[in-house]
C-alpha cells in the first residue's frame, strides 16, 4: 500500500499561491465547470426535460473530445511543479473548453429556441435585456475560468485559446444536432414507459414554459376552489 501511486482529481485539483488573492479568487472560479455539473443534474432531477438531458450529455462529449485532442497533440503543461497532475497534456485546456462550450450553447438556446411571450410585466425590450445579460454574463463567466487557469500557470495561453475555439466550435455543432436531429426523438422517448415512470418530458414547443406553468397551475387553484364553494 505504502508504495502505491496517490493519482490527483486534475479536474477539481487547484492552487494558488499564498497571499495572492487574486490567484485564490481565480482558484474557486476554475471550479465553476464543477459546480456548473451539478447543477445541470439538479436541474434535470427538478425539469425531467430531454433538452438539459442533451445538454449534459454534450459536456461529457465534449469533455471525452478534449481527451482525445489532449492524446493526439501530446502538448505538456507549463514547467510549473512536479507529480501526477504535471504530467498530464495541456492542450487544449478543459475547463476552458467546457465554459466556452456551455456559453456558446446557451447563447444559440436563448437565441432560437426561447420564445418569450410580451406581458403586462414584461415587455418586448426587457425580453431581449434579459437574454442579452444571460448572455454576457455565460461569456464573462467563461473568460474568467480561462484566465484562470492562464493566470495560475495550469495551462499556457495557447492552450487556452484553443480550448476556447474547440468549445464555441464543438457548442455550435452539438446544438445543431440537438435541435434538428436529437430533438426529433424526444416525442418518441417521452412516451416509453421509462419515461412515464419518472414523469421525463419535453417543452420545448412551448412559448415561455414557465409562464405556461405558472398560468396552468393559476387556472387550476381557480377552477379547484370553485368546486370546493359548490361542493359545501
Amino acid at each position: 500500500m505504502d508504495n502505491d501511486t496517490l493519482l490527483p482529481v486534475t479536474f477539481t485539483f487547484v492552487e494558488y499561491k499564498e497571499g495572492d488573492l487574486l490567484g485564490k479568487f481565480l482558484a474557486y472560479a476554475s471550479l465553476l465547470p464543477v459546480f456548473i455539473g451539478f447543477g445541470l443534474g439538479v436541474a434535470i432531477i427538478a425539469r425531467r426535460e430531454f433538452s438539459i438531458m442533451t445538454l449534459l450529455i454534450g459536456l461529457i462529449v465534449d469533455e471525452r473530445l478534449n481527451a482525445i485532442i489532449k492524446n493526439i497533440t501530446k502538448q505538456p503543461r507549463p514547467a510549473r511543479g512536479e507529480g501526477p497532475i504535471w504530467s498530464e497534456y495541456g492542450m487544449p485546456s478543459s475547463h476552458t473548453e467546457f465554459m466556452f462550450f456551455l456559453a456558446t450553447y446557451v447563447t444559440l438556446w436563448l437565441s432560437i429556441c426561447v420564445k418569450s411571450r410580451v406581458r403586462p410585466e414584461l415587455g418586448p425590450i426587457m425580453i431581449k435585456l434579459g437574454k442579452f445579460l444571460v448572455i454576457a454574463g455565460m461569456y464573462c463567466l467563461a473568460f474568467i475560468v480561462a484566465f484562470s487557469r492562464f493566470y495560475l500557470e495550469y495551462h499556457t495561453m495557447a492552450q487556452v485559446i484553443v480550448g476556447a475555439c474547440v468549445g464555441i466550435g464543438f457548442g455550435v455543432v452539438w446544438f445543431f444536432l440537438a435541435s434538428h436531429y436529437f430533438a426529433k426523438f424526444y416525442p418518441v422517448l417521452e412516451n416509453l414507459w421509462i419515461s412515464r415512470l419518472f414523469l421525463l418530458k419535453d417543452s420545448s414547443d412551448i412559448d415561455d414554459v414557465l409562464l405556461f406553468e405558472y398560468e396552468t397551475a393559476q387556472a387550476y387553484r381557480r377552477n379547484k376552489r370553485k368546486l370546493n364553494k359548490h361542493r359545501h
